[in-house]
């Protein structure tokens, strides 16, 4: 045993091992990184506080045209929805199911995600799926 641990294949299997998951670990975090920047350039647009705060035609449409960029910026974002603090919703998705309230900064998911450093999954786009069937809706 202790001749394979010294052997030239499993120290290079090892080397291998740990550069591949360093390399993983580091793709991810810059993933994860650039979402953040869209993100942050999408909320903090003039164009996207100005339509939140009163909505008018011209300026949803460029907040929209905002959205598709990201979208073909990057290939693997399907969505994009922006929620003001009245419940106003921006998205590419026009038929989006996804329960709002009067006061949204009151949400449980909204304010996970403020006190967040990493993006927030809402259910609305959560989906059942075939082997959850047989669970009630308390997951049991």
């Amino acid at each position: 045993m202790m001749a394979f641990l010294r052997s030239l294949q499993f120290r290079i299997s090892w080397i291998y091992m740990v550069i591949s998951f360093v390399t993983i670990g580091t793709y991810v975090e810059m993933y994860v990184d650039r979402l953040k920047v869209l993100s942050t350039m999408l909320a903090r647009s003039p164009q996207t506080i100005k339509t939140l705060s009163s909505p008018t035609k011209e300026v949803k449409e460029e907040v929209e045209q905002m959205i598709n960029n990201v979208l073909l910026s990057d290939s693997y974002i399907k969505s994009v929805v922006i929620i003001g603090k009245d419940g106003y919703v921006l998205s590419n998705e026009k038929e989006l199911n996804m329960r709002r309230s009067s006061d949204m900064m009151n949400e449980p998911w909204y304010i996970a995600a403020i006190n967040s450093t990493n993006p927030e999954l809402t259910s609305a786009r959560m989906q059942k799926f075939s082997m959850d069937s047989n669970l009630d809706e308390s997951g049991n």
